[in-house]
């Protein structure tokens, strides 16, 4: 669970060395932290609690749907071996052939 409170005098977070400025945002994990700075005056005593979203893991693009050569500019194509040749159209055939 993370709590969220509004900043009401600036200063300086002691364990993680950020500035924090007025009508900004504290947050942290825990809670007796956020209640410490409240009774201090660093921060509203009204404390919000966030449930954190769930981490969803992307897939990485296949390999198969990036072109087996780069353009390098000027109509020229580097292919996969290190061998450049002009043209998409050859770039394509020399891909072909192997």
């Amino acid at each position: 669970m993370i709590y969220k409170s509004t900043v009401l005098k600036a200063f300086k977070d002691k364990d993680t060395g950020r500035h924090y400025g007025i009508g900004g945002f504290f947050s942290s994990e825990d809670a007796e932290r956020v209640a410490y700075l409240g009774d201090l005056g660093f921060v509203d005593k009204e404390v919000k609690e966030i449930k954190p979203e769930p981490v969803v893991e992307t897939k990485k693009k296949e390999t198969a749907d990036k072109p087996p050569f780069k353009h390098v500019g000027g109509g020229w194509y580097e292919l996969a071996n290190g061998e450049r040749v002009k043209g998409k159209q050859k770039a394509l055939e020399a891909i072909e052939s192997r």
